[in-house]
């Protein structure tokens, strides 16, 4: 005849209290290489990033303006509303003066008032004002 237990046969302070010290040697190891491996990873990643940098620095364009400078700016098609564009619209617009120096990569232009788009422009797309301005 079997007996049902509603709760267990050892009271809980006669159980056996495991030793937490303790580390089990396989488990040990599985850490150990686990760490090993993410150490393997990280290095492959740091290699894998500096090579994609290296090459997209390659083609950057590293390009200074100072504020006064004259640029002609670059529109691209995502710059106008959908309304606006079409494909007689003037794709350069200029020259126009440098305001402000934003980052390296980007300017504040004084812009005509009949041109209602944002004033801030990254350097690629600027072309340099060659000569002087009549």
């Amino acid at each position: 005849m079997g007996c049902l237990w509603v709760q267990s046969p050892f009271p809980i302070d006669l159980a056996p209290v495991p030793n937490l010290k303790r580390i089990h040697g396989k488990a040990k190891d599985f850490v150990q290489q686990l760490q090993r491996i993410h150490k393997e990873t990280e290095h492959h990643l740091h290699d894998s990033t500096a090579k994609y940098k290296h090459e997209a620095d390659r083609k950057r364009r590293f390009v200074e303006f100072d504020v006064g400078d004259f640029v002609y700016a670059v529109l691209t098609k995502d710059r106008y509303s959908a309304h606006d564009y079409n494909k007689l619209v003037a794709r350069k617009i200029g020259p126009v003066e440098v305001i402000e120096k934003i980052n390296p990569n980007a300017y504040h232009l004084k812009l005509p008032s009949h041109i209602r788009i944002a004033d801030v422009f990254n350097v690629k797309h600027y072309t340099v004002q060659r000569g002087q301005l009549v």
